[in-house]
């Protein structure tokens, strides 16, 4: 029923990429449905106008029976006259337009958006009386991984080692941290432009010196001032500058001043957070009239030491916040009215976009960054981790329980969204854990099941998977962890038919929607008769969708000489193809036989020549997951017997167990 469709496939792609509005939101167009085939009553041989949208269990107005499929041709028949075996695919939509008295709504219309393909019972497609079929795709997964490399400087005789953590998104801008083996600083990229990383954290919500730190180190303090004493915020303790001898210290500063670089010469004023060397710094400080010493954060030297984070965090904060230029001012301040996320958002913006900052105001730049950061890592249409993606962060660097019991209510609060593992009471699986919820059910369970909650803002990255991430970087470079092998199986995952379609249908939507706003920079909203057909040009996805299966590379002719070469061609796994790996690009550990194929793909069928290891089979009893991993059975064992119980492992999920060869057993 087109009214009842579940969140997946086009009505997916359309709801995420729907309403289209343009700059001006002088028109916006919204979606309510779409319909496919031509459907009619065979009681009163009724057809759905433009108010209504066909579909299975969709009743006749005019007689209240069910409206039934009529089929233009069978698959045999496209085969037969060489035809394409298709449907229309028709979208309602509905166009608003602003007028001097608010919006304007016109009548909602449906919309021929062209013939989309259908696949047949046997799964193939039929394209111009030829039959073809798409190949799985075997991609690397979106996820976190991390990585060692080698650099060598030009004249450097030493090699210094890179550590690497990259966030790899389904759709979107990659962040990597980078932790130099020689320095022990951190840096971060976005879409391998080099930024600060300690403004990447404030940018994604941790804004202070003691945000930050004090999920690192034991003891971090965070001082209020107050004549020219040091409250603790927590406890409301009395210390003196003296006490933090032997600390780190950072200070947030109010200072009254002129930004030199900014365009505006009037003096306003800033907050700025400084490193401070030592404590007679921070004395002089707290004396000078001209400056308001706000907060002070601490960390005592020796939990430093002692921290198995070591030092680089410090001295990558101290680096970015100690005083650069000639004032003996800390590079990190904005306007007092704003706060250090916005100096992060402003950092990332100017470095992404190239801006100088003598050429405009400091508050267009913020307001700007902080727009760009929305748009680009806060908007489903640009910025997507995808349900394995968020799967694959949790499963690296967030240790999540698998049950929850009383005492970790608190927990919740340090690891990213959770959702319940099965249903207790009125509230269903896969609900949205929250600390009200559990409250709720620890009065009648013990424990309660959870498990990953992938939607909503789990799609996007959260300041937690930063902290932990860097963790985990940490880790790395002091050997505590492995890097990540691209071959193993568990970082790679099968893109089935329907996703590569769907990526196909959503370039088309981008098209359309640039289309959309180009034209409604030139129709005028007072117009009486606008229909969306104005606004767009609906052939965009089908066209999409048939170029893609007429000549993409995964698109290929069914060899069907026998049904079993049939049946092997439709199992074929490709690490080719649009968003894969490139003949040029693969390289030997790519192509080669991996530890993680067991039971999974079949190490001897692949084609030779060029195309070696990039095209392979799956095994006869691997199948794939829910996240599109290849997952195979294994027979438990239970103190030494082998038992008749199975349970299917990802190439992930099997690293925690010792898997014995199967031998025969009598």
């Amino acid at each position: 029923n087109p009214y009842k469709r579940k969140n997946v496939g086009l009505e997916h792609i359309f709801r995420t990429s729907f309403p289209f509005k343009d700059p001006d939101e002088n028109f916006i167009l919204e979606y309510l449905g779409y319909e496919i085939g031509d459907w009619e009553c065979n009681r009163c041989g009724y057809k759905p106008k433009d108010d209504l949208l066909g579909g299975w269990d969709v009743d006749c107005p005019k007689c209240g029976a069910k409206l039934v499929y009529k089929e233009k041709f069978t698959p045999e028949e496209c085969k037969l006259k060489g035809l394409t075996y298709s449907a229309p695919l028709r979208v309602m939509l509905q166009l608003k337009a602003k007028t001097k008295n608010g919006y304007r709504e016109f009548p909602p219309k449906k919309v021929y958006f062209g013939e989309i393909p259908l696949m047949t019972e046997n799964g193939s497609f039929i394209i111009n009386g030829t039959e073809r079929i798409i190949i799985n795709q075997l991609i690397r997964s979106s996820g976190v991984f991390f990585d060692k490399k080698e650099e060598k400087q030009k004249d450097a005789t030493i090699t210094r080692i890179l550590y690497r953590a990259s966030i790899i998104p389904d759709k979107g801008s990659r962040v990597e941290f980078e932790l130099s083996g020689a320095t022990d600083l951190i840096s971060a990229r976005i879409d391998r432009k080099k930024v600060s990383a300690t403004a990447v954290l404030r940018a994604f919500g941790l804004e202070t010196a003691y945000d930050i730190l004090k999920y690192y180190y034991e003891g971090v303090r965070n001082y209020i001032v107050k004549d020219k004493y040091l409250y603790d915020g927590e406890t409301g303790e009395e210390f003196t500058p003296e006490d933090l001898e032997h600390h780190y210290i950072f200070a947030i500063i109010k200072f009254k001043g002129k930004l030199a670089g900014f365009g505006s010469s009037k003096e306003r004023e800033f907050i700025e957070e400084r490193y401070i060397e030592e404590w007679g710094e921070l004395v002089r400080l707290l004396d000078d009239d001209r400056v308001e010493v706000i907060s002070v954060t601490s960390v005592p030297r020796e939990n430093v030491i002692r921290s198995q984070y070591g030092k680089s965090l410090i001295d990558t904060l101290a680096n970015d916040t100690s005083p650069k230029d000639i004032d003996r001012r800390s590079p990190v301040k904005v306007p007092a009215e704003y706060n250090f996320r916005d100096y992060g958002l402003m950092e990332i913006y100017k470095k992404l976009r190239h801006i100088e900052a003598m050429t405009m105001e400091i508050d267009s730049i913020i307001e700007r960054a902080r727009i760009y950061f929305t748009v680009f890592f806060r908007d489903l249409k640009r910025y997507d981790l995808s349900r394995v993606g968020r799967v694959k962060i949790n499963a690296k660097v967030h240790n999540i329980p698998k049950v929850l019991k009383p005492a970790d209510v608190d927990l919740i609060d340090n690891l990213p969204p959770l959702a319940l593992g099965e249903n207790y009471g009125e509230y269903k699986e896969g609900t949205r854990i929250t600390k009200e919820l559990l409250k709720e059910l620890f009065k009648e369970h013990k424990e309660i099941k959870v498990k990953d909650y992938t939607e909503d803002e789990a799609r996007f990255i959260l300041s937690i998977d930063l902290i932990n991430i860097i963790k985990y970087l940490i880790d790395l470079r002091h050997g505590r962890a492995k890097k990540d092998d691209i071959a193993h199986l568990g970082n790679r995952r099968v893109r089935s038919v329907g996703e590569l379609l769907e990526n196909q249908a959503r370039l088309g939507i981008a098209k359309m929607e640039k289309v959309f706003r180009d034209r409604s920079a030139v129709i005028n909203p007072e117009q009486p008769d606008l229909k969306p057909q104005d606004f767009i040009n609906p052939r965009y996805v089908t066209n999409a969708v048939v170029d893609f299966l007429k000549t993409g590379q995964l698109s290929q002719y069914l060899d069907n000489t026998n049904p079993l070469s049939e049946l092997t061609h439709k199992r074929r796994l490709s690490a080719l193809g649009p968003g894969g790996l490139t003949r040029e690009s693969a390289k030997f550990e790519i192509r080669d036989v991996h530890p993680s194929h067991y039971g999974r793909i079949c190490p001897i069928e692949t084609p030779e020549g060029q195309n070696i290891g990039l095209v392979t089979s799956p095994t006869v009893y691997a199948r794939v997951n829910e996240y599109g991993f290849l997952i195979t059975p294994y027979r438990k064992v239970e103190k030494g017997k082998v038992t008749d119980k199975i349970e299917w492992l990802a190439a992930y999920e099997e690293e925690n167990y010792v898997i014995a060869q199967s031998t025969p057993i009598d």
